[in-house]
């Protein structure tokens, strides 16, 4: 996968050095970013219960599972941990700084090279901390125009003075205060302002500069009236009025002054490769812990950074590179997800093959005729075949009944005993249920994890339903598609609401075209219809399909998932539908109408029009291989209908039935199907 496809979600706590050194990281790794905040999950055992629907309610997910979810700090990397469980541990959890809590849990932990940490297998050691800042984007930034004109009026380049402050509450006790000071926390008092501003003025001279100085929202009022009031020359900046020309001064600054409280800006300091300095008080013993002693020191013995009271300033040149460990840990991320490729592809490759392939009755009967159909298609035949499925009225039938839950659906026998069967997509255009033709009813209906094991496998699918299909009927109550047990009490038991003419009712509905006339709603047809703008749709039900088929049918990773569009079909299948096929094969004639999912996706995600991929393709359509069954596409201009032989035909073998004897099937040898592509989807799932 490249990086710009990682789908990165960093969960931020609204702490200046927290959020910007997750997002470092996210922008090293991908463009594809979604930042939340913390707050909109309230407290943290609320996300403990989260529902599905809830859950992507909170978040206003984003297409498809996230790939990365990055937190920093005890609660925001909880929270990516609950995340990384929701989607069933597919995404890689990462967490800035030691989460102290549930380490084992993390993929990845980075911990800075000053903190003195024990090294767990998860762990890396970085240099300093990550940050956004990189120096080439720094070649864009513009000083504001009163800095500007400051620096026009004095003639000269200046040095800028990046100025932190206390992460330590004034209202704490004296012993509060040591025992945070020897756990790292940084402080910056008034009496160490009147030293740094004594020191700023030699350096401007030194340097023949003047001074640009900004505070930052740590910096208490004391120490910055004190600064603004000490310096003998210079241009003062006020974290709170006012944008903070922080990127621009890096830019382009002659050198830089950071105060050493603050390892964010330490670290950006250094990224921008001009001269660093880095101001001590000298209290230090006191006011700073062993961590910050060690951050400095590293720089110095680096070449990257000197003290400000160091000597021969002026002719000093940094020798040592930018350090950003935003870089080393995206990288460290790319080398876990490769690693997670290359063991889900071995574990797909190593399944052991089966000895023979199995095929139902019901598909060898369409399929393993003497004769099929080969269709072929000009843009004209497609755009007048779009048009032909624009004039069908209402939705299949057995879509109909079950969506007006009428008593003698077969489906509605299976809603009543096993509810967990039937999904709607989060965005309640796909109705999710089981393929009958394709699946053994009495497994399902009693244990439908035994499913995966059946020789023939099983058949899901995923149907799209026009919001104006389900007016009038329970489903157009979102409560009810969100949780479909409630629909049971509703079911029609009445006989003669069902008991019409199948004409007639046809003759009552409107046709695709005026629906989509009258709501000024797009109706998804077939794979024709598929624009850039399905494409988080498309990707949303992949995800729901796959959700159901772990939660209700127990399948793995090593299970064989196929999932997949066929085109073209008959009006009384019209309407679009996803086709998800578990550790089962297509009769080769059948496979030549199928189009992967993925690749369609992939197709549309790469800006082309979804006629190219069927234009490019001569289809041997099964389900319409008798000259009788030919009529809806003969008619239609544009597209070329012949009869031929089955390239395809399979030798039967002697007919066998499932242990209930209730669905028919027969053994091929695996060759057969050689050229039929095994995709693992779990790879992009889990």
């Amino acid at each position: 996968m490249s990086d710009k496809n990682l789908n990165v979600w960093v969960i931020t706590n609204g702490t200046h050095g927290d959020d910007n050194q997750c997002i470092g990281v996210a922008e090293a790794l991908s463009k594809n970013i979604k930042v939340i905040d913390k707050s909109i999950f309230g407290n943290l055992p609320i996300i403990r219960k989260f529902t599905e629907s809830n859950f992507n309610s909170k978040l206003i997910l984003p297409e498809g599972i996230p790939d990365v979810i990055i937190g920093s700090g005890t609660l925001t990397s909880e929270i990516a941990l609950q995340i990384k469980r929701f989607f069933d541990s597919k995404p890689v959890a990462v967490s800035i700084n030691d989460p102290i809590k549930n380490r084992k849990y993390f993929n990845l932990i980075t911990v800075p090279n000053y903190k003195p940490t024990t090294l767990f297998e998860n762990f890396i050691s970085t240099d300093g901390v990550p940050h956004r800042i990189i120096k080439e984007n720094l070649a864009n930034e513009q000083l504001p125009i009163d800095i500007k004109n400051f620096l026009k009026n004095k003639g000269k380049p200046f040095i800028a003075v990046l100025v932190g402050g206390s992460t330590i509450a004034d209202n704490f006790t004296d012993e509060e205060k040591e025992r945070r000071i020897a756990n790292g926390y940084g402080y910056f008092l008034e009496d160490h302002a009147s030293e740094f501003s004594l020191k700023l003025n030699d350096l401007a001279r030194e340097f023949g500069c003047t001074l640009i100085i900004t505070n930052s929202r740590r910096t208490k009022l004391e120490p910055s009236r004190r600064l603004f009031f000490d310096i003998e020359e210079g241009y003062f900046h006020d974290y709170g009025f006012e944008k903070n020309p922080y990127l621009s001064l890096l830019a382009e600054a002659r050198a830089i002054v950071v105060t050493g409280d603050s390892m964010s800006m330490i670290c950006e300091a250094c990224s921008a490769e001009k001269p660093v300095f880095i101001y001590e008080q000298n209290d230090q013993k006191r006011f700073y812990p062993n961590n910050y002693k060690i951050l400095h020191h590293s720089l110095y013995e680096a070449g990257i950074a000197k003290p400000l009271d160091s000597i021969n300033r002026l002719e000093w040149k940094p020798e040592g590179k930018a350090i950003n460990s935003a870089t080393q840990i995206a990288n460290k991320i790319r080398e876990l997800i490769e690693k997670r490729e290359i063991s889900q592809e071995k574990k797909y490759i190593s399944r052991k093959p089966k000895k023979s392939v199995v095929i139902p009755e019901t598909t060898m009967k369409v399929c393993n005729t003497e004769n099929c159909a080969t269709i072929e298609f000009t843009q004209e035949g497609l755009n007048n075949l779009g048009e032909k499925y624009r004039q069908v009225r209402g939705v299949p039938k057995f879509i109909h009944d079950f969506i007006h839950l009428d008593y003698k659906s077969p489906y509605i026998a299976i809603l009543e005993k096993k509810p967990e069967l039937f999904s709607w997509s989060e965005t309640g255009d796909f109705l999710i249920l089981p393929n009958l033709p394709y699946i053994d009813l009495n497994k399902a209906l009693n244990n439908p994890k035994e499913l995966v094991n059946l020789p023939q496998g099983f058949a899901t699918i995923a149907w799209y339903i026009h919001p104006q299909i389900l007016s009038g009927t329970v489903f157009s109550d979102i409560r009810i598609r969100e949780n479909i047990e409630l629909a049971i009490p509703h079911i029609n038991y009445k006989p003669e609401v069902v008991g019409h003419n199948e004409y007639e009712r046809l003759l009552n509905l409107p046709t695709i075209q005026e629906i989509e006339k009258s709501t000024e709603v797009p109706y998804l047809c077939s794979i024709l219809d598929l624009k850039q703008e399905h494409i988080p749709l498309l990707k949303e039900v992949k995800n729901r399909l796959l959700k159901d088929l772990v939660n209700n049918y127990g399948v793995t990773e090593k299970d064989e998932v196929e999932i997949s569009i066929h085109f073209p079909y008959k009006e009384s299948t019209t309407t679009f539908h996803i086709h998800a096929r578990i550790n089962g094969v297509e009769h080769p004639l059948n496979h030549d109408k199928t189009f992967d999912f993925e690749k369609v996706i992939d197709h549309l995600e790469q800006g082309k029009n979804i006629d190219e991929l069927i234009l490019k393709k001569k289809i041997y359509h099964s389900s319409i291989g008798r000259p009788q069954s030919l009529s809806f596409l003969t008619d239609i201009k544009g597209v070329n209908v012949e009869i031929a032989k089955n390239p395809y035909l399979l030798e039967r073998s002697r007919v066998r039935y499932n242990p209930t004897g209730q669905l028919k099937y027969y053994h091929f040898a695996n060759s057969a199907f050689k050229n039929q592509a095994r995709p693992a989807l779990f790879n992009n799932f889990h």
